[in-house]
């Protein structure tokens, strides 16, 4: 035998050493995959750990879960089956409230909402494609009244439509118009005669006219008071005097009598 087939054979056996020793370390330390439990002696095969671990998961986990996406998407098709019918429901509803007919006989209503949750309450029989629709009510659940009138005079609200509110609205902006232009007039006639009480460039004030006159005015009453007893002594003399023309007339009388009646006398 030649010295290169010695080493090999030195190298197999090493080798064989080597793999023997492996195996025999694999086998008295191999891993336990049975679902045997845990002795005294001996742990328990991984297969227990991994079999509670999916019973964990599975029945506390996944199967819950899957439960509920499974009632879940009941409850989501079952509705979703019913939105046509609710939607129509409610477009009319708004149809309604946007454009009527609606009248204080029979007002705008609103969604009957019941119990601790506040969902609408269906109609009995309809299903969820109808809803019970009512007055109007406030956060307290009376009837709504009407903000603007006294406590005994208040009375329930009743709402109509939109367009009826656009017109009245409309109306109003209309009537607040006219109101704003005689507003403005009766200011302009304000500011004329406020014009007139004050004096402007080459015009007197009616104020300054009317302290004018009541100097006038005392002055005149001065002068009354002061002409007065003059005007009295006037009143006596002209009396005075008229009586003096009567007796002179009547002496003007007689002598023409007396001179007509000598002329007579001296004719024949």
């Amino acid at each position: 035998m030649s010295r290169f087939g010695k080493i090999l054979v030195f190298v197999h056996f090493g080798l064989s050493l080597c793999f023997a020793a492996w195996a025999l370390a694999l086998y008295t330390n191999r891993v336990d995959w049975t679902n045997r439990k845990a002795t005294a002696t001996k742990p328990a095969g991984l297969l227990v750990d991994r079999m509670a671990e999916y019973e964990t998961l599975g029945k506390g986990g996944v199967r819950v879960a899957d439960l509920r996406f499974r009632s879940n998407r009941d409850w989501l098709n079952y509705h979703e089956a019913l939105l046509p019918l609710e939607r129509k429901f409610y477009r009319d509803e708004l149809d309604l409230l946007q454009t009527g007919p609606l009248t204080p006989e029979k007002p705008a209503r609103q969604v009957v909402r019941g119990g601790a949750d506040g969902l609408p309450l269906p109609l009995e029989g309809k299903g969820y494609d109808r809803v019970q629709m009512g007055q109007l009510l406030d956060k307290e659940g009376k009837p709504r009244e009407e903000r603007d009138s006294t406590p005994m005079d208040r009375k329930e609200l009743k709402l109509l439509h939109r367009d009826y509110y656009l017109r009245e609205i409309a109306a109003t902006v209309a009537d607040t118009g006219k109101a704003k232009k005689r507003l403005e007039e009766a200011e302009a006639e304000d500011q004329k005669w406020t014009n007139e009480l004050h004096d402007t460039p080459g015009k007197k004030g009616l104020q300054t006219r009317l302290r004018e006159e009541a100097v006038k005015r005392a002055l005149i009453e001065a002068e009354y008071a002061e002409m007065r007893p003059e005007w009295l002594n006037a009143k006596v003399e002209f009396h005075n005097l008229e009586e003096a023309k009567k007796r002179l007339d009547l002496r003007i009388e007689e002598l023409k009598q007396a001179l007509d009646a000598r002329g007579k006398a001296q004719g024949q």
